[in-house]
C-alpha cells in the first residue's frame, strides 16, 4: 500500500519549463529534490555555474509546494510553502520570498488570486500543479518533459 502511494505522490526525474512573457524558467525535479534556474537548460549540471533555488523535503508525509512569481522586471520570485528552500550564488534575478508573518502572506495570497497571470503554483505532485494552474487561470505556461 505505502510503495503504491509513494509512485502516485512521486514523480519521476523531469524538466519543466515554465515561460510568461518571454522570461523561460527551468525547474529540474528528482521526487524530493527540485532546481529552479533561469533560462532554457537542458541539463542539470547546468546549476553548477548558475544561481538557483534548491528546495528539499523527506519523508512520507511532506512535499514541495510554492508560487513562483514572474515579475515585471524580469525576475523571479519562490515562494515556498512546502519543503526547505534554499538559494545558490548571488544573482539577484532568483530570488526566495519570505513573509513577516501568515497574516500578511495571507493578504498577498489573496489578492495574487485575483490576478493570478503572471504567477504559477508549484508542486512535486504534477498532476495536482496542473489541475491546481487551471483553475488559477495563469497566464504562465508550463511545459513538462521525462
Amino acid at each position: 500500500m505505502i510503495f503504491i502511494l509513494t509512485l502516485i505522490s512521486c514523480s519521476k526525474q523531469s524538466k519543466i519549463y515554465y515561460e510568461y512573457d518571454g522570461l523561460v524558467v527551468t525547474r529540474f525535479t528528482d521526487c524530493s529534490k527540485d532546481y529552479i534556474l533561469i533560462g532554457k537548460h537542458q541539463n542539470i549540471s547546468d546549476t553548477l555555474n548558475s544561481t538557483f533555488i534548491k528546495s528539499s523535503f523527506s519523508g512520507f508525509n511532506s512535499g514541495m509546494d510554492a508560487y513562483m512569481v514572474f515579475r515585471s522586471d524580469r525576475k523571479i520570485d519562490i515562494i515556498g510553502l512546502g519543503a526547505s528552500f534554499e538559494k545558490f550564488g548571488s544573482n539577484d534575478s532568483i530570488n526566495l520570498k519570505d513573509f513577516e508573518n501568515n497574516i500578511d502572506f495571507k493578504k498577498w495570497e489573496d489578492n495574487a488570486k485575483l490576478n493570478f497571470k503572471n504567477i504559477i503554483r508549484l508542486s512535486n505532485v504534477i498532476k495536482l500543479e496542473k489541475k491546481r494552474n487551471l483553475g488559477y487561470k495563469t497566464e504562465v505556461q508550463a511545459s513538462y518533459e521525462n
